[in-house]
């Protein structure tokens, strides 16, 4: 029996050959494939807000934002409304005349502005009307379906346009304006926005369009009680400072946090 030498190791032949074209396209395919979604999942998580991503985080969390819990909800306008607070929804989730009512609101405050800024007083709602400023003209002489009854309110910093309609089914408007505290310093670092107008002589004033469902609709819901949802919002001379407290949604064009 031939015994092998241990002197002389076995040699084992290997064939190197070069992958094929077609297996190195793939998997440099696969790479680049992978990298991508790499990167599209991180830049997706990056500049999705926060609310956003806590908000999409549980099912439930968001249904339940729906009631009005968490900060959050889901109601009308999707998306940016789960940045919104309970008592606030979007512009776009509105219906053609609440959102008709809300524009021309908006324009009626730069004229009722500049008038405050000329004269500091504010301009009463007959004498925007004089000059046909909307919503405090006659919006049934303009086309108007709707027709309201505005008045000024006004305690302290504190500034109402209260709109009662003169069709129960119609929902009311509220204009709040909050002048600064008297004596208090001026605040020039707030950018003007939404809900931040600046006057000609730098007075900065909050300001904010509400509505409130119609009190009929309201009214058959059996929502009278001490949130006032089902009262005359034009009942007692008083202003409106907190209107959350009293059954009124804040509009806002984009889910801007107060």
């Amino acid at each position: 029996m031939e015994v092998p030498s241990v002197s002389q190791p076995a040699v084992r032949t290997v064939e190197i050959a070069p992958p094929s074209a077609r297996a190195e396209t793939w998997n440099v395919l696969r790479a680049a494939a992978l990298i991508v979604l790499a990167t599209w999942i991180y830049i997706a998580d990056t500049a999705a807000p926060a609310g956003s991503r806590e908000g999409a985080a549980s099912p439930g969390e968001a249904a339940a934002g729906a009631g009005g819990t968490g900060g959050r909800i889901g109601g009308p306008g999707g998306g940016d409304a789960r940045d919104l607070m309970p008592y606030q929804r979007l512009f776009r989730g509105l219906g053609g005349d609440d959102q008709r009512l809300f524009r021309e609101l908006q324009e009626g405050l730069l004229e009722a502005e500049n008038v405050r800024s000329s004269t500091r007083r504010w301009p009463a709602p007959g004498t925007l009307a004089a000059r046909g400023i909307p919503p405090f003209a006659d919006t049934a002489g303009r086309g108007g379906r709707r027709l309201y009854r505005w008045q000024l309110r006004q305690e302290g910093p504190i500034v109402n346009y209260l709109g009662v309609p003169a069709d129960r089914r119609d929902p009311a408007f509220l204009l709040l304006v909050q002048e600064p505290d008297a004596g208090a310093p001026a605040d020039g670092s707030q950018a003007t926005d939404e809900v931040h107008h600046r006057l000609a002589d730098g007075t900065l004033l909050h300001v904010s369009v509400w509505l409130r469902e119609a009190m009929a609709a309201a009214g058959r819901a059996g929502a009278a009680g001490a949130s006032g949802v089902a009262d005359d919002p034009g009942r007692g001379p008083g202003v409106i400072a907190v209107p959350y407290a009293r059954g009124w949604t804040q509009v806002l064009v984009g889910a801007t946090r107060q």
